[in-house]
């Protein structure tokens, strides 16, 4: 008996530390387990699969359940999502978020060339091949950023910094304004490369050609280092060159021949490069589709050119008035042609352009199906996390967006984004769940509570008697209330309380008037009258 209960307790602190975060907590905690569950929407659990008047259950940032007929459980907070669309958040392979501004190890020589590196230690004798960098280590969560991408629907994007012919390893993050160590998904996500020597002050290479020639070489080099290396020295950028070649391999070029360029390298050294496009792939289509590689199209179509004083018209060239003419059907083209592709925000000067681009993208022949397989699915399967992210499905992360309409249409306004399960709230849609007539108990005492509706918000009402009511204000957001109200009118006194919206009704704790701690509760009773709860409405649209 005494081994048995040792055994029971040894089980049991183990429980407790597997449970434990390695992080402290600054504030108070939030018992609750995030559950959430979104009522009669129109859900897309794939790119390819619509589910209406559905239900999104999830519970400590990962889908629980999804579907038609779900029982609801009392504890979930309830969020009627009646006429919204919601969608799994789109992902962005292609940026530079979080990540510091590149720096030379070193000044140029201001009269002689410089031939090796300036950086300190046992790296690459040249400062563009810097393959042991690893954008897991300086990733910074920026809150500003974060937002604007938020904003346009992306709940995740893979970060790295851009600068070199090999620029290290991406990481892949969470959009979220937590700490970093609770918005990394993925430590390295992918291998980059270029053919740009970046912030290098090295003589070498100074052209297309020479950084072709210093990128075969080093792979030459690497499989000699792999071979008979660590015999003769240490050398830690082909360590990491070495290390990182089993990841994806993305490779960003500025037109389409440089694409062809790299896959020729691809080929040459048993590679499949995922490729950064220019928007200009309509071009060379047939060529780009025989290389097998999956794209990652940027979707900054030019403005189109002030043509009205015919002087400045002369100045304007044919292939720019092309590009401008076609840059819009490039998605659509690379769609009829089978090639594997995901979207970027790369290359806008402002984010907020994304949507409309994308709509013109769609105006232009790509239709719905494969813009969203292209923000969703597709970027998942190329990074390998289609286990997590990318459609919506039981287990993966709650990482979607809940919209107002068809995401494509312009109408359509992102009213929240769900990242790993926590609101980030653009347009608040839960108020109207409030509507109705409540008993609510604070302490020993009983009011008769109405939330009657309103143009920018319900209006909450303790009714005292047909010519009597007392004013309550109140915030509601993510699941959670506030209350305050005067329960004398001539008294400055207020209660205040503090609680939750669960799917059986209202509960938590206040203060009351002269102090005292108290629990409560708002239990829904009735719907409100047609005339309470139309009223307001109707002498509005008079």
């Amino acid at each position: 008996m005494k081994n048995l209960i040792l055994l029971f307790l040894f089980f049991f602190s183990g429980t407790l530390l597997w449970s434990q975060t390695t992080f402290p907590r600054n504030g108070v905690k939030d018992s609750r387990d995030g559950f959430y569950a979104f009522t009669n929407a129109t859900i897309f659990k794939s790119y390819n699969e619509k589910i209406g008047n559905a239900t999104l259950l999830i519970r400590d940032g990962k889908i629980e359940a999804i579907g038609k007929n779900i029982q609801i459980p009392n504890d979930a907070v309830k969020i009627n999502c009646d006429g919204k669309f919601i969608y799994p958040s789109f992902i962005d392979l292609y940026t530079n978020y979080g990540m510091p501004e590149p720096e030379s190890a070193g000044e140029k020589p201001k009269q002689s060339p410089q031939m090796l590196s300036n950086k300190k230690g046992a790296f690459s004798w040249n400062e563009a091949m810097k393959p042991e960098f690893n954008a897991v280590d300086h990733f910074k969560v920026d809150g500003k950023t974060a937002k604007s991408f938020r904003a346009i629907g992306f709940g995740t994007v893979l970060t790295h910094q851009m600068d070199g012919i090999s620029r290290g390893t991406s990481t892949l993050v969470l959009l979220g304004e937590d700490k970093e160590h609770l918005n990394i998904l993925k430590k390295k996500g992918a291998h980059h490369l270029s053919f740009r020597k970046g912030k290098s002050t090295q003589s070498y290479p100074g052209s297309l050609m020479g950084c072709i020639a210093l990128l075969r070489q080093t792979y030459l080099d690497g499989q000699w280092y792999k071979d008979h290396g660590n015999e003769k020295e240490k050398n830690l950028s082909l360590e990491a060159w070495n290390d990182v070649q089993d990841l994806p391999q993305i490779f960003d070029v500025e037109e389409q021949i440089s694409a062809l360029r790299a896959v020729k390298i691809a080929e040459e050294y048993g590679k499949n490069y995922i490729i950064e496009g220019s928007g200009r792939e309509y071009r060379r289509l047939d060529a780009l589709k025989k290389t097998g590689s999956a794209f990652i199209l940027p979707i900054d179509f030019p403005k189109a050119f002030d043509v009205e004083d015919p002087f400045d018209a002369l100045q304007a060239d044919l292939s720019d008035l092309k590009h401008w003419e076609l840059a819009p059907s490039n998605p659509a083209l690379v769609s009829e042609a089978n090639i594997d592709f995901a979207f970027t925000t790369a290359g806008l000067k402002k984010k907020s352009a994304f949507s409309a681009n994308l709509r013109k993208a769609i105006k232009n022949g790509l239709s719905e199906e494969n813009a969203l397989k292209a923000l969703t699915h597709t970027p998942a399967k190329l990074i390998g996390v289609s286990d997590k992210i990318g459609s919506l499905e039981k287990g993966k992360y709650a990482n979607f967006i809940i919209t107002s309409d068809n995401v494509f249409s312009k109408e359509a306004k992102i009213l929240h984004n769900w990242v790993r399960g926590k609101a980030y709230v653009i347009k608040a849609i839960d108020h109207t769940n409030l509507l109705g007539v409540y008993n609510l108990t604070v302490g020993a005492e009983n009011y008769t509570l109405q939330v009657k509706r309103n143009i920018e918000k319900p209006k909450m009402v303790i009714k005292v008697n047909d010519s009597t009511e007392i004013q309550v204000k109140y915030s509601f957001s993510n699941g959670m209330i506030n209350l305050s109200f005067k329960p004398e009118k001539e008294k400055s006194e207020k209660v205040l309380l503090s609680g939750v919206v669960t799917n059986t009704g209202w509960s938590g704790k206040g203060t009351l008037s002269n102090g005292d701690w108290v629990n409560w509760t708002a239990g829904y009773t009735r719907g409100l009258p047609d005339r309470d709860g139309d009223k307001k409405e109707k002498n509005d649209k008079k």
